[in-house]
């Protein structure tokens, strides 16, 4: 990976750092009382990082798509090869924080045990009058924290964070692909807004900083997505012309994975035409259908032209729907 260390590798997932994420750590290090909580926020903040990319890292290399993990900033990014499933997709995106949250849980049991069975390791008397965390109970309160906390700020619908992420993927259930990017922009902008509205009210400036910031950047993607000029969006429409033609290629050499993996690119790209739109999702439903992976089927079909060949996979699609009901699945 370019511009970034290598830092270790666990099982078959390699772990990069960029010089940003040393900066951080250094910049938080700086700012504690003594070594001993210097190295406890430090190891804080990698543990809980580490925990949530790896959530993710870990369901992507499940599904076969070579995933590495970047820790760069404050956070991090996971990396794998394209995904043709909103399902699994959302199964990757929710792993990171759920993995976080629950290791934050795990954390917590462990620091009240050792609350009531050895107080000592958390907190030391100053004099008569004061007593002090230890840097062994900051780390525990600090990893708490940051895995709970942080992990439930990531769940709120605010693109590119895990919810928004999240969001943007129900949308484009419910929506068509341009229309679910713009619901997802305008939403991640109030939520960023309401976030510097409440940072400015308890003077948390860093978190006004980053909500002002993330609600640049979806404004921004909000004013891509009017692709204003005529020769971008010729270019971008002879692009998804080309990805429908691959993937109606792949369609009829049997090879359904490729398809559906295409045509989900092709969907991908907003404002392309309409009949281009149609039919990638008419390909995904139709290769779902050959995989018989009925719920992701089901959840594209009123997306679809109503075509003969949709009108015929429709049946497939509820009867495959019912059988899988009365295995349990």
């Amino acid at each position: 990976m370019p511009n970034a260390l290598h830092l270790f590798t666990l099982g078959t997932i390699p772990v990069y750092a960029n010089i940003w994420f040393a900066l951080i750590l250094g910049f938080l290090a700086m700012n504690q009382p003594g070594p001993g909580y210097s190295l406890a926020v430090v190891a804080a903040w990698s543990v809980s990082l580490l925990v949530h990319e790896f959530g993710h890292a870990l369901v992507a290399r499940r599904y076969g798509l070579q995933p590495q993990i970047l820790l760069h900033g404050i956070g991090g990014l996971c990396f794998h090869e394209p995904i043709s499933s909103d399902r699994k997709n959302a199964f990757i995106i929710a792993a990171g924080p759920g993995l976080e949250i629950a290791f934050g849980l795990l954390i917590l049991a462990l620091q009240k045990v050792v609350e009531s069975a050895a107080p000592e390791m958390i907190y030391q008397a100053v004099d008569a009058n004061r007593v002090m965390i230890t840097p062994f109970g900051y780390l525990l309160e600090m990893t708490v924290y940051l895995s709970i906390i942080w992990g439930l700020i990531n769940l709120i619908p605010l693109h590119p964070l895990d919810g928004g992420q999240l969001f943007r993927l129900f949308m484009r259930r419910k929506q068509r692909p341009a229309q679910a990017e713009r619901t997802t922009h305008i939403v991640s902008i109030a939520f960023a807004v309401g976030g510097a509205a409440w940072g400015l009210s308890v003077n948390a400036w860093f978190v006004v900083i980053m909500a002002l910031f993330l609600a640049y950047t979806n404004f921004e993607a909000l004013n891509a997505l009017g692709m204003a000029n005529p020769a971008l969006r010729k270019k971008k429409n002879e692009f998804a012309d080309a990805l429908v033609g691959d993937a109606e290629k792949a369609f009829a050499d049997g090879d359904w994975y490729e398809a559906a993996r295409l045509a989900h690119q092709v969907r991908d790209q907003a404002n392309t035409p309409e009949k281009v739109q149609g039919r990638a999702f008419e390909i995904i439903v139709l290769a779902n259908v050959e995989l018989e992976y009925w719920d992701e089927a089901a959840g594209f079909v009123d997306h679809a032209p109503d075509t003969p060949a949709i009108r015929a996979a429709r049946p497939k699609i509820e009867a495959g729907l019912e059988k899988q009901k009365a295995e349990g699945w």
